[in-house]
């Protein structure tokens, strides 16, 4: 784009130096710094100044012409004879001023004509001068002289008819060098667009550009015509004006009834292009632009700044009625392409309904593609539609229903927008913006305050990274975004992505803080939002987004998420991110828990569809979530899923979870092909050196069914180096749990190289095995552990049950198969449930009311149960003797095979046909000492029975510590002081099992 208005008389001053330099020498002649003389002849003095010449030369003629002076001042008018030679471009002026007429030091505009009453030369002046002689050349204006008026802000050109607009035309293409820059402009009327008969050449309208400032008295200019063959060289910078320059300004008008074809490029309504600083007020076009090129908007082509400095365009009060078809890249309803701009725009919007529009890869409602900054303030753009399959704005990559890439060079903000349409592009589309990226020059804030998408039924889609609010936001590293909420603002659009990224929200966000102001709201009410991979209710991926805290985000019921993979709640993917919530549950020594009624974050669908039934990677908040945290979050969303599927999150690698409960529907994970399935987080891996999860509930009433790897709480939990710990605490599952191979109350499977600690764990829901083999488990806490595992101060109340004819390889109270070799680990311990394995088969199975089995210990290794009792019915139909390898019953533990320990510990549950406190261990190397069973309770291998009349004596527990004296913090390990709670035996001190005697109540 060419530069206008350059300054005029700086680089001017050498040559009108030399032009004086060889004139009189006398002492009678004054200079001043500018290179103006002024002499005295005769009756008269001669000012001698030198102008630049304009478009138009002027013949040279040694005879007398004309100037005419207007002061800026008082607007008194002076008439001069001078002489005027021209050379090389420049006007050497002699100005003769009578002896007795001043001129009094200003300003003035000046003109030159031939003749005392002929035309005027259509260049005109603006001096400055000081002591008759010109010290200054401020600008040049041309004079149209055809039109009525003087071109000033009191007194502007009038524009009555068409024959005045197309003079107006010529004049700007053929004369003026300044194209009205600083000249007034008023059309009186309705006016018809000029026609090619009224221009120098084209196919309909031919325009020119414009620097002045133009106001349509709230009038009209139509219709506007133009044909082109969209070539780049005679079909581009069309619009009423090619170009609008700095300074324009463009007010109260009205463009109709445009029809303009196969412009090739830079294509407005209004202007092709605008550059530097331009003002539009109070506009509407109306029309229809078809099969055009790139760079196409509603009322302006292409935007920029002058050379380095970023251009400013204001626009305000404009209404946009014009429909696209078959455009090109950069389309936009208002802008096509706006580069180094920075946009002021408010009260945007069109009367009702929205046209449409086609276009390329960079299209929206309002601007196609902005590099640069925007501050907007209500904007409303509508179409009502009950045509789902209806499209308003579509596009290729980079659609959004307002920008279709934003490309931030500064802070931004959009106030008070509405988009209601239906919206589709390839990828990286949004209801907002298709794309939102910077510069990386700094971090900049993306304020939102109010917005809309209220879409209902219909959509915004695309085949990658679609949102409600933006699709793809992605600012470089170093210079990230703060995407910041103020006000209220709702989406209800749904969203459908054919391939990857898909959220309410976002599509896909990297690099960006999330922040909510304290007053804002934003609404998520989307009937579905539909991906192959990658879909959430807020986000379909996040990454490196800090903390998010959303204690002002409303997820309504009604949104449902369906991906194939990744799929959540709240968000599919979730990378180095923290998200925050404002839940947080409050535990009862008796009443388990007692903020049970909180409102959830999230009770909507995931997956709810037979199509997505299948999926993996699926939760109530979080599909996927890696190197994260999330905190304080209760959901109860139906989810449904087959592989590694859970209420809070399906797949968790790195993440600490705390403050979290879930109450979700069916998980529909059945049949053996199905793994890792729980109650919050399906799967949980970690490598880092310590990692911890803490006061977690799963509320679900409805079964959590699945293949293997079941828990209440986790699924699967992994530790992936030899020097992790994995820590839980304060983990309740208060619903029930049906599996066909490993699963737990709490925990279905734990594995890895590392460790995994379990506190403060309780289970109240039934745990049921169908079918089980050799390397399964079935507990009320863990069902089956293969590495270091300690599970300390935890209950099980719930029933443990296996169908008749599983095939398990251990059934616990707490724990139902270990079979890691060294380091398990349990104290602190009770069961409170009946467990029941009625199997008929010798060769495999053992059922303990803590324990089930222990396999594969070494000499060395240090496996132990300690300081634990049973009070809940051990029963089962295998058969054994009491003291052989063939008894696998016991009221503590069914098989402790070799090298493990069990002492400090009780039974007063009745065990069918089993030992009362270990069923079988190795005979060499058995460690069984300080073991109690109440009378009747089983066969007394290895343990000593204890009659009702001597229960409540202290000094018959060898070993027990009532009193805090041997404990490893000095407190009370046993007490000995309420018969409801153990039949009047040991129960452990409220201290060491917090949930030892709660009641969940509904």
């Amino acid at each position: 784009m060419r530069t206008t208005n350059k300054p005029v008389w700086h680089f001017y001053l050498y040559l009108i130096i030399l032009l004086v330099a060889g004139g009189c020498s006398d002492d009678d002649i004054q200079r001043n710094s500018f290179g103006s003389t002024l002499t005295e002849s005769g009756d008269h003095l001669i000012s001698s100044f030198t102008l630049p010449e304009g478009k138009t030369e002027f013949v040279d003629d040694d005879g007398i012409i004309y100037f005419q002076l207007r002061s800026l001042s008082d607007n008194s008018h002076l008439d001069f004879e001078g002489r005027l030679k021209r050379t090389s471009g420049l006007l050497s002026c002699d100005l003769f001023i009578p002896h007795g007429q001043a001129i009094v030091d200003g300003d003035y505009v000046v003109w030159i004509r031939k003749e005392a009453d002929g035309d005027i030369y259509p260049q005109c002046y603006r001096l400055t001068f000081q002591d008759h002689m010109v010290c200054g050349v401020q600008s040049s204006l041309h004079q149209y002289d055809q039109l009525v008026g003087e071109g000033t802000d009191t007194n502007p050109y009038l524009i009555s008819s068409t024959e005045d607009f197309a003079y107006l035309m010529r004049q700007l293409l053929m004369y003026d060098s300044d194209y009205g820059k600083g000249q007034y402009f008023k059309q009186i009327c309705n006016i018809d667009a000029p026609v090619t008969e009224c221009l120098y050449q084209g196919n309909g309208y031919k325009s020119a550009p414009f620097a002045g400032i133009y106001d349509g008295g709230e009038n009209k200019i139509s219709p506007l015509r133009y044909t082109g063959t969209n070539n780049s060289e005679k079909d581009s910078y069309v619009g009423l004006f090619s170009a609008l320059y700095d300074g324009a300004v463009i007010r109260n008008l009205s463009i109709g009834d445009a029809h303009i074809q196969k412009p090739a490029s830079k294509c407005g309504l209004l202007a092709g292009a605008a550059q530097g600083n331009v003002r539009i007020e109070n506009v509407t076009v109306s029309g229809e632009i078809t099969t055009g090129g790139e760079m196409i908007g509603g009322l302006i082509g292409y935007a920029e700044g002058t050379g380095n400095t970023p251009g400013n365009l204001t626009i305000q009060d404009v209404k946009v009625d014009v429909g696209f078809v078959g455009c090109g890249p950069y389309t936009g309803g208002l802008i096509g392409w706006a580069e180094n701009v920075h946009m002021n725009v408010k009260n945007i919007g069109s009367n009702y309904p929205f046209g449409s529009l086609e276009g390329g890869e960079h299209s929206g409602g309002l601007i196609g593609k902005l590099y640069g900054r925007i501050d907007a303030d209500s904007i409303r753009f509508a179409h009502s539609t009950d045509d789902r399959d209806m499209v308003i704005v579509s596009g290729k990559s980079f659609t959004g229903g307002l920008i279709g890439e934003l490309f931030m060079t500064g802070s931004c903000s959009l106030k008070n927008v509405t988009i209601n349409y239906p919206i589709s592009g390839t990828s990286e589309v949004g209801g907002l913006a298709g794309k939102v990226v910077s510069d990386g020059a700094a971090p900049y804030t993306l304020a939102i305050d109010s917005y809309q998408l209220p879409l209902g039924s219909l959509m915004v889609k695309g085949n990658g990274y679609v949102g409600g609010l933006i699709g793809s936001l992605n600012p470089p590293d170093g210079g990230g975004i703060t995407l910041q909420f103020a006000g209220n603002s709702l989406l209800t659009s749904n969203i459908e992505v054919a391939g990857d990224y898909g959220g309410g929200v976002l599509g896909r966000v990297y690099n960006t803080n999330i922040e909510f102001q304290t007053s804002s709201t934003l609404t998520i009410d989307i009937g579905h939002i539909n991906a192959t991979s990658r879909g959430g209710g807020f986000a379909g991926y996040m990454e490196s987004c800090g903390t998010v805290n959303l204690g002002n985000v409303r997820m309504s019921g009604y949104t449902e998420v369906n991906a194939l993979e990744y799929a959540g709640g709240f968000a599919g993917s979730l990378l180095t991110t923290t998200l925050q919530g404002t839940y947080k549950p409050v535990f009862s020594r008796t009443d388990v828990v007692v903020n049970n009624s909180d409102k959830a974050f999230f009770s909507g669908k995931v997956n709810s569809g037979a199509l997505y039934s299948g999926a993996k990677y699926v939760g109530g908040l979080v599909g996927w979530a890696e190197k994260s945290r999330i905190n304080g979050f209760y959901v109860t969303p139906t989810v449904t899923g087959v592989n590694y599927v859970g209420g809070i999150a399906g797949y968790i690698v790195d993440t600490p979870v705390g403050d979290c409960a879930s109450k979700c529907g069916v998980f529909n994970g059945t049949g053996s092909g199905s793994e890792a399935l729980g109650g919050l987080i399906g799967y949980l891996c970690s490598d880092w050196a310590e990692c911890g999860y803490e006061n977690l509930i799963n509320y679900s009433s409805a079964v959590i069914s699945g293949g293997t790897n079941v828990g209440g709480i986790i699924g699967h939990v992994e530790s992936k180096g030899t020097g992790v710990v994995i820590k839980l605490t304060n983990a309740v599952n208060l619903g029930d749990v049906s599996v066909n191979m490993t699963g737990g109350g709490i925990v279905g499977w734990c594995s890895g190289n590392g460790s995994f600690e379990i506190y403060n764990a309780a289970n109240y829901g039934t745990i049921k095995g169908i079918l089980g083999d050799k390397s399964s488990g079935l507990g009320g806490i863990a069902g089956t552990c293969a590495y270091r595992t300690t599970v300390y101060n935890s209950v099980n109340h719930g029933t443990v049950m296996t169908g008749s004819n599983a095939g398990y390889m251990g059934v616990g109270g707490l724990v139902g198969y270990f079979s890691g070799g060294n380091g398990m680990h349990i104290r602190y311990c009770c069961n409170r449930g009946t467990v029941d394995f009625p199997k008929s088969k010798e060769d495999y199975g053992c059922v303990g009311g803590i324990l089930g089995k222990v396999e594969g210990a070494k000499k060395d290794d240090d496996n132990h149960i300690l300081d634990c009792y049973n009070a809940g019915e051990i029963k089962g139909q295998q058969g054994g003797a009491s003291t052989t390898s063939g008894d696998h019953r016991g009221g503590i533990a069914g098989s402790l095979g070799s090298n493990s320990r069990c002492y400090r510990a009780v039974n007063t549950g009745n065990v069918e046909k089993g030992n009362g406190a270990v069923g079988t261990t190795d005979l060499v190397t058995r460690d069984l000492t300080h073991l109690y069973i109440r009378n009747g309770s089983g066969k007394n291998w290895e343990s000593s029975i204890v009659s009702d009349a001597d229960k409540g004596k202290q000094d018959l527990y060898s070993g027990f510590d009532f009193k805090g004296i041997n404990g490893p913090d000095y407190k009370p390990v046993w007490s000995l002081d309420d018969a409801s709670v153990n039949s009047g035996f040991p129960y452990l001190h409220p201290d060491r099992c917090y949930f030892q005697v709660a009641e969940y109540k509904e």
